[in-house]
């Protein structure tokens, strides 16, 4: 995905090319560094960690050191968003054949 909750874990899906090796790492921002799980040499995914809301490039390296970072040329393609929650509904119930328009109340 290219969105994820900002106060939480999101895993993201890296594609790409000869994307192997057990030194691999991914950055999202200019958060930390975490490490990047080979699913195959053309996929890895990577657990992004909190991080305020908003959009961040997302870069896969070889080294830890942060030294070798590739970055997506597309430029930010990561956002993270608050995490909204429904915590209303109205009404509670409506005719089995629908038609019934429904408020929801949100949190954010």
């Amino acid at each position: 995905p290219r969105v994820g909750i900002a106060h939480g874990v999101s895993v993201v899906k890296v594609t790409g090319r000869h994307l192997s090796g057990d030194d691999l790492f991914c950055r999202l921002g200019h958060g930390g560094v975490v490490a990047a799980h080979p699913v195959s040499s053309a996929l890895v995914k990577c657990e992004a960690p909190a991080h305020e809301p908003g959009l961040v490039v997302l870069e896969v390296s070889a080294t830890e050191h942060a030294s070798q970072f590739a970055r997506d040329n597309g430029g930010p393609v990561f956002e993270y968003v608050v995490e909204t929650a429904i915590t209303g509904l109205f009404p509670t119930h409506g005719p089995q054949t629908g038609g019934t328009i429904v408020k929801l109340t949100l949190s954010a």
